[in-house]
Parts: C-alpha cells; structure tokens; sequence
C-alpha cells in the first residue's frame, strides 16, 4: 500500500463521535442474517475457519 492510497483512505475516514465511542453495544447484524460471522464469512470467504 503506497503512501498515496493511505492518503486517499485518512481522507474517507470518520471519527467516531462520543456516542459512538461509549456505547459499547455492536448493533444487530442486516436482516436475514443470524449473526455477524455469517453476515462476514458471506462477504469475506477468506474469513471463515478452515
């Protein structure tokens, strides 16, 4: 990853604000998913155990 392409992600990037940062819940996975490792092995194969 070059220094350019870290730039252009920095640029993208947003802070979290308080609320984010102290409420410590992770919200529910999409609908019609039953958990997030479902919900990430679905979209990132390489994610699941092998």
């Amino acid at each position: 990853m070059s220094e350019a392409d870290v730039d252009a992600w920095r640029a993208q990037f947003q802070v979290p604000d308080a609320a984010e940062l102290d409420s410590g819940e992770i919200p529910s996975p999409p609908t019609g998913w039953p958990g997030w490792p479902e919900w990430a092995a679905d979209h990132w194969p390489s994610c699941t155990d092998s």
